[in-house]
């Protein structure tokens, strides 16, 4: 009984930081919302939002490392802090690569008359607002999920390391957002491209920025409310809606970012 304790209790203790996550997340937006009003992160205009997303983001962080270096005991070298020039080229490349395959998109729908956009008035402060929001986003998720959450998980093998860190991902996100099929599929793809990434480089760095920079890339090509968006879409009525689009164009980028991923490692073992 004690050995099958000693077996499970890393993964128990894992799960368990994940509800103690959640809980905390709800609690904390219920309070912000309270106070501050409806708490959204498409309305960039709000200071009130950037400071709760602020906050939020150190404590996701903080709570990460103490973890991974307190109650894991584990070393800050074996978190994933370099960033070597590997990584650099990599994390260059994907997002050029992120952000021509939205474009190149968004361009094609308008010119095949499968939607028609025209370019919004945006003010440069939001895009900076946006910027900020979605870097909390991506600094807090990857240094749990990533950082912490997987790499636990992975003495229990790789497989079930990515399938539950993954799907833990997935549930995460549909507590704030009503569930369909084309955002399932998108989150399960972010999820393996992020994973993999940190997976192969072992750096967190390529990954925080890449979810960050993707993020931003869809809000300001896809979104509807936020006031970052660059453009303003009118579909064709019986063609695709915006979420099909998108979901098409986040197929096509992080397919072909994985295989860019596999090339640049292909000879290179797993490092987490």
């Amino acid at each position: 009984m004690i050995k099958i304790l000693r077996k499970w209790y890393p993964g128990i203790r894992s799960l368990i930081s994940v509800v103690i996550l959640i809980i905390t997340g709800q609690v904390l937006y219920a309070l912000a919302t309270k106070y501050f009003g409806t708490m959204s992160l498409v309305d960039v205009r709000n200071p009130k939002i950037i400071l709760f997303a602020f906050i939020y983001c150190i404590g996701v962080v903080l709570f990460t490392l103490f973890l991974h270096r307190v109650v894991d005991k584990r070393n800050w070298k074996g978190f994933g802090f370099r960033f070597g020039k590997k990584e650099l080229l990599l994390t260059i490349i994907s997002l050029v690569v992120s952000f021509s395959v939205l474009f190149i998109v968004v361009v094609l729908t308008k010119k095949w008359g499968i939607t028609y956009w025209r370019w919004s008035n945006v003010q440069l402060k939001y895009i900076f607002s946006a910027a900020f929001l979605y870097l909390t986003v991506g600094l807090n998720e990857e240094f749990y999920f990533r950082g912490y959450l997987f790499r636990s998980l992975t003495r229990y093998g790789r497989l079930p390391a990515y399938v539950i860190s993954g799907l833990i991902f997935v549930l995460i996100h549909f507590l704030q957002q009503p569930f369909s099929v084309a955002y399932l599929l998108e989150l399960l793809l972010a999820t393996f491209l992020f994973t993999y990434i940190y997976d192969l480089t072992g750096s967190i760095w390529p990954g925080v920025l890449l979810h960050s920079a993707v993020d931003l890339f869809l809000g300001m090509f896809f979104g509807s409310v936020n006031h970052a968006t660059l453009i303003i879409w009118v579909f064709n009525f019986g063609t695709l809606s915006i979420n099909e689009l998108l979901m098409i164009a986040t197929i096509i980028g992080d397919v072909i970012l994985i295989l860019l991923v596999s090339y640049m490692y292909k000879n290179k073992s797993k490092t987490v």
